[in-house]
């Protein structure tokens, strides 16, 4: 059970590794209100009944249909994203999910959708029209893992993550409030996905 008696919204990752909960943000304490919660595993050598916080976050606006969940999950969970006022920050779930391991600049993002691939982690992010400028979507590739060493005599591994990979050139749509990305099956081998801008 989550020790969390005001809790309004609630999302699971993909393989229920994790959960994410959302209650109305306490303006006399200013605690963090979207919570990622690791759920314990049965097989755990010393199973615990309670989930282990993860990463707290402060959100104040109430969620809705088009921006709950909150976090976005790869596929696999190797990933995860939040969108912000400056852009979509991106985890690696293998190290602290206190800071982000990298940030896209795209402002007012309001949609944001992983592929279903376990093998290509492409990531689509929506930025909304606004002033006079279109909405775009753009594709990119977030496979974050450190790359091998460039020197021949090492096998060693950078401890530095690569950046995302933009692998699309934008999509532009005027007058575009809302955009649903629909990975199409091919997206299971790193296939692009269908945009319908509305």
């Amino acid at each position: 059970s989550i020790p969390r008696s005001k809790v309004l919204r609630v999302a699971f990752s993909p393989l229920n590794t994790f959960v994410v909960t959302w209650e109305r943000l306490n303006e006399e304490t200013n605690d963090p209100n979207l919570i990622i919660w690791r759920i314990p595993s049965p097989t755990s050598p010393t199973p615990s009944v309670v989930p282990e916080i993860i990463a707290k976050f402060t959100k104040k606006a109430a969620p809705t249909v088009v921006t709950w969940p909150m976090i976005h999950w790869s596929a696999d969970e190797k990933y995860c994203t939040r969108s912000v006022n400056d852009g979509v920050q991106i985890f690696c779930m293998n190290n602290s999910c206190s800071n982000p391991t990298f940030i896209i600049p795209h402002i007012n993002a309001t949609a944001i959708s992983w592929s279903p691939s376990t093998t290509r982690h492409l990531l689509g992010v929506f930025t909304v029209s606004k002033k006079g400028q279109p909405g775009a979507v753009i594709v990119y590739d977030c496979d974050l893992s450190p790359s091998p060493s460039s020197s021949p005599a090492s096998s060693a591994v950078s401890s530095t993550p690569k950046e995302p990979v933009e692998l699309t050139k934008k999509s532009f749509f005027f007058e575009a409030d809302n955009c649903c990305l629909e990975w199409n099956p091919a997206a299971a081998k790193g296939g692009p996905p269908v945009l319908l801008a509305h």
